[in-house]
């Protein structure tokens, strides 16, 4: 904001001046608030808004109900992130005035940020009543709407904003983008179109449009939309980032670079666009070019702090330790109470394994900071590594609190459950809620079910009594008693369960498919199929059971009759998701890979809304499995990044990804940083700790490589691929018999023919 520290002074001393000025120019406090008023104005025009925010208070100081002067101050506020005392503001200028509309909109905006969404919706409902035609109100409560999941709700509202703003670009925009939601895809381009039409020079428009169209893989006409907009925008970076990134998914850094020097060249001297260009192959793992772009920030703008931060977390990232600390050391000398400066130097301790004193570091952070999910984050992760789990899932669910969509926050958090596999505060939390309401009968069974995974029978049986004492007639209380049976392998008792909870709701299908998993555990598959075949003679347009009843029988290997009900079950329900799986696994059993690929694919065409994320990554993944199978590289490797560009923190995506690039023999950095990135989401990833065993074998570092391929053995003995793997290595370093011996292993236990003859070739060579 200020170039220096003279020229703030000056300006703090001015508005001193001018506060004394304008109290000795008139004693009226009418008048002098309003001077205070217009002062604090002046300033927020001038994007001086401490100032503007002194001069505020000083107008509420003469007059304690003004309110416009609550209103300019709340706007101030939230100019420098103060979102605590901005609200106060406008919720103090609400209570004097409840008809100051633009008050009650941006507490509105502020409360649906804190996910306050029935708050939000009551200030919204409030200016509707006073003025039903306000298409801000209407905008506002499309946004908690779609926060909430109620879509059809948000539609309509998007709805009425265009109908009262005809010619708003970003009103179009919205309803677009609940109409693609709601898998209406062809008004949402009509609409992203017409915003177009309407607003050439609104970005968000093209790249929406394209994101449409690469959706539908319609790549070429994402490239030309985006293309139309730089020429309607050429200044715009959003667009070339958005083309880059399209080009980088299908080239890498080939395709996106020409995009990205189009952008350097136009606005060669923008330290923006230097951060965003960084930023853009930071997030691609490509940290050497990444690292260059923050450089360029630094030379362009050697005082920018966020340029200055971003060059000491690539220079962190790559492992250039004593740089990151000689660039950190100097911001810190300038700004000795930055946080996120702190918060670097806190993870350039734990990269130094100075785990005690990152910690110091980082808790002082979150004391200066407590609303900072950086530092929380930060914190816990060292809690992690130094095996001080329960302070570690604190912190990290503190992180996630402040910042729910920040997904490296909630991955780790996840991560963390995984691997301690504590229900300890899930049951803390549900019995305080059965003290709470002692005769709520779905906490009795939320808690029942908590105690029945911690392998507490009794206390789950006594929860799920207690429940159907108070609800005899609840089928969930049945199921409930039949799971719990199941876990105790009590089948009959189970059986019965189940049966019951059928009876009191026969549209269960839950009920129905774990009756069935009873007659298969007890080997009794034509007591399933007959079950099941009893089942959809009273129910037939059940798709469920019909699903049910196919993988049934793709268990038994009655591929016909499975294939016959599987089809049947997508019939009925044409986004059944599990059935087109299903059938994709038929396929792949009878060896008719192209019919199971096409199958994936409609799966995946379901989602997001029928495929959650983690089963869109396994799909895509196995898609690229299946080509790769076919020897069709190029499709492989699509899949495999798309799968990666859909969670890039997914280990199963990284892996992948990672081991076709070895296998090529191509992109062996990029390789080996997928490859460590799968290991340290998963550690215990076997496969991913085989891929990084051998795209180091691959670069010449057999040193590094062996620990991890002999890890992976030990872990699964009887798999070939990791023997033949480990024994490579180990001839390639020199090591001949225990080299020859591994590779033996190999061949015996069936190594893939490929493998096979690269296998005995070794042997031939170590003879």
């Amino acid at each position: 904001m200020f170039r220096n520290t003279m020229s703030r002074q000056c300006l703090l001393g001015w508005g001193v001046f001018l506060s004394l000025t304008l109290l000795g120019c008139s004693m009226d406090p009418q008048k002098a608030k309003q001077k205070y008023l217009q002062s604090g104005t002046l300033y927020m025009q001038q994007a001086h808004y401490q100032e503007a925010v002194l001069q505020f208070q000083n107008a509420l100081k003469l007059d304690p109900r003004f309110v416009d002067a609550y209103c300019r101050l709340g706007e101030a506020q939230l100019a420098l992130h103060d979102s605590r005392a901005a609200y106060a503001a406008l919720q103090q200028a609400v209570e004097i005035d409840p008809g100051r509309t633009d008050a009650r909109l941006s507490l509105g905006d502020l409360l649906l940020s804190a996910r306050q969404y029935d708050k939000a919706e009551e200030q919204a409902a409030a200016v509707l009543k006073r003025d039903p035609a306000n298409a801000k109100a209407h905008r506002l409560l499309a946004g908690s709407y779609v926060l909430r999941g109620q879509d059809e709700r948000a539609l309509e509202s998007f709805r009425k904003v265009v109908e009262l703003s005809p010619n708003d670009p970003s009103a179009y925009v919205n309803l677009a983008l609940e109409e693609i939601t709601l898998r209406n895809s062809r008004d949402g381009e009509a609409h992203l179109q017409k915003a177009i039409e309407l607003g050439p020079h609104f970005s968000l428009a093209y790249t929406n449009l394209a994101n449409l169209y690469r959706l539908q893989s319609q790549i070429p006409r994402a490239e030309q939309t985006l293309e139309q907009g730089i020429q309607q925008n050429p200044d715009e970076s959003s667009l070339y980032l958005s083309l880059a990134d399209i080009r980088y998914a299908q080239q890498k850094v080939e395709g996106a670079e020409p995009v990205l020097s189009r952008l350097r060249n136009r606005q060669a001297k923008s330290v923006e666009v230097a951060l965003a260009i960084g930023d853009f192959y930071s997030q691609r793992a490509e940290a050497p070019r990444a690292l260059a772009e923050y450089r360029r920030a630094v030379q362009l703008a050697p005082k920018n702090l966020d340029a200055r931060r971003k060059l000491v977390d690539s220079y962190l990232n790559t492992g250039q330790l004593a740089e990151a600390e000689a660039a950190n050391t100097r911001i810190l000398k300038e700004y000795p109470k930055d946080v996120e400066s702190g918060i670097l130097k806190g993870r350039l301790l734990a990269a130094r394994d100075k785990l005690d004193e990152a910690m110091t570091e980082l808790r002082r952070q979150v004391t200066q900071a407590q609303d900072s999910p950086q530092a929380h984050y930060y914190l816990g992760m060292v809690y992690w590594r130094k095996g001080e789990l329960q302070q570690a899932k604190s912190e990290l669910q503190e992180a996630m609190r402040l910042a729910p969509e920040k997904m490296l926050v909630r991955h780790s958090l996840e991560e963390l459950l995984l691997a301690t596999g504590d229900l300890q505060f899930a049951a803390d939390t549900a019995e305080k809620s059965v003290q709470l309401q002692p005769t709520n009968v779905g906490e009795r069974l939320t808690l029942g079910d908590i105690f029945m995974r911690r392998g507490n029978a009794a206390r789950s049986r006594e929860e799920f009594l207690a429940a159907r004492q108070l609800a005899p007639s609840e089928p969930r209380v049945a199921l409930g008693m039949g799971t719990l049976f199941l876990a105790e392998r009590k089948m009959t008792d189970a059986e019965r369960e189940f049966e019951t909870a059928l009876k009191l709701n026969p549209n269960s299908n839950e009920a129905l498919a774990l009756l069935a998993d009873v007659y298969l555990r007890n080997g009794q598959r034509e007591k399933a199929l007959k079950r099941l075949e009893s089942h959809i003679a009273t129910h037939p347009g059940d798709a469920s059971a019909y699903l049910l009843l196919g993988q049934v029988q793709l268990g038994a290997k009655q591929y016909d009759a499975a294939q016959s009900a599987l089809e049947h079950a997508v019939q009925l329900d044409p986004k059944l998701a599990k059935g087109f799986m299903s059938l994709g696994g038929l396929h792949e059993h009878k060896g008719e890979i192209d019919a199971a690929i096409i199958q994936y694919q409609k799966a995946l065409a379901l989602a997001p809304g029928y495929v959650n994320l983690n089963t869109q990554v396994a799909l895509t993944t196995q898609v690229g499995t299946l080509y790769r199978r076919q020897k069709k590289t190029d499709l492989a490797l699509k899949y495999y990044q798309k799968a990666h560009d859909l969670d890039p923190n997914s280990p199963l995506a990284s892996n992948n990804l990672a081991w076709l690039y070895a296998e090529q023999g191509s992109n062996l950095d990029v390789a080996l940083s997928l490859a460590q990135k799968a290991r340290e989401l998963k550690p215990d990833f076997v496969n991913a700790t085989d891929t990084l065993g051998w795209i180091q074998y691959k670069k010449g570092l057999y040193a590094s490589a062996i620990p991890l391929l002999e890890e992976t053995v030990k872990s699964e003995p009887k798999v070939a691929i990791y023997q033949f793997h480990l024994g490579a290595a180990l001839a390639a370093s020199g090591d001949r018999s225990k080299g020859r011996r591994y590779l033996e292993t190999a061949l015996r236990l069936d190594l893939p023919p490929e493998d096979a003859a690269e296998a005995r070739k070794l042997l031939a060579n170590l003879n």
